[in-house]
């Protein structure tokens, strides 16, 4: 269920001026928290810079898992709940790991290439500790301009754990010519403003999470992908962007449950006669039951 709200919030109201000075405040902070981090750790970059190993969890890792717990090796798993966190693959991955070794499974080649692929990428998320930075530098030419001209684009991330359950996570992606859809967004808010020559960033996702064992706790932007399928979904699409949001989660057992309330970027909305416009303020909220009924049946 998925409940989208608007509230009226005059343009020259002073709510609405504090709280934009608040969304710069925060993205100001988070600029210069990833260019520290990028500064300290430039070695970390040569070394993790690999856009097939991303920082948060990349499409062959959803179907990885998805072909190893259909193929009944990795027990119940919330297909249908994403995105999976990383410390959450790592001791599903153990868990996999320690029947092979008890006996109680027996992989064939094929599953065992993809069990070996998750632990090299997973396995020092078991216990995390400190900070990790990754980061991708690539050039390219825009091949619709007329001149073709060559620009530069950054990706990177850094994430920090004082401890195994507290998770500090932050993503940039810096790249020109990025389209900005909308003529709403253009007059009313937007995530993004364009830099110089074309250029601009996105802080894709950034949040805290608090996550003792079968409870979580999140506060920032983090994507959210429900609903079964590979790729698109009816409830929450993987195309859709980050939203900055409070989510809490628990886990008893076979079943799971997620409850987030988000806040939408303001749009130019318009009532009463005669009409006038004023910007809205626009709220998502989500409520998700997930039951692993058995092996061949899951329920949300």
């Amino acid at each position: 269920m998925s409940i989208i709200t608007e509230q009226k919030s005059p343009k020259t109201s002073n709510n609405s001026h504090r709280y934009d000075d608040i969304r710069k405040l925060i993205a100001n902070t988070a600029a210069l928290l990833i260019a520290f981090l990028i500064s300290v750790s430039v070695p970390a970059l040569s070394v993790l810079a690999d856009a097939n190993t991303p920082h948060i969890t990349g499409e062959w890792v959803n179907f990885a898992l998805w072909k190893l717990e259909a193929n009944g090796l990795t027990g119940p798993v919330f297909i249908s709940s994403r995105p999976y966190e990383r410390q959450e693959i790592a001791q599903i991955v153990d868990g996999v790991r320690k029947r092979i070794e008890d006996g109680s499974l027996n992989p064939t080649p094929l599953e065992l290439g993809l069990i070996n692929k998750l632990e090299t990428e997973f396995a020092g998320d078991l216990n995390p500790q400190g900070l990790e930075v990754r980061g991708l530098l690539a050039g390219e030419v825009d091949y619709h301009d007329e001149w073709g001209k060559p620009s530069a684009s950054l990706w990177g991330a850094a994430s920090f754990h004082p401890t195994s359950w507290v998770t500090l996570y932050e993503e940039i992606d810096v790249k020109r010519g990025r389209e900005i859809v909308g003529a709403e967004g253009r007059t009313a808010s937007r995530r993004m403003n364009p830099w110089r020559w074309d250029y601009t960033a996105d802080f894709r996702r950034a949040y805290i999470s608090f996550h003792p064992e079968r409870l979580q706790a999140l506060l920032g932007r983090q994507s959210l992908f429900w609903g079964p399928g590979y790729g698109g979904s009816l409830v929450l699409s993987d195309d859709s962007p980050a939203l900055d949001m409070l989510l809490l989660k628990a886990r008893f057992g076979p079943v799971e449950a997620v409850t987030f309330s988000a806040v939408l970027d303001k749009k130019w909305s318009q009532r009463g006669d005669p009409p006038y416009r004023y910007l809205a303020n626009r709220y998502l909220s989500g409520h998700r039951i997930d039951w692993i009924v058995n092996d061949r049946v899951q329920l949300g």
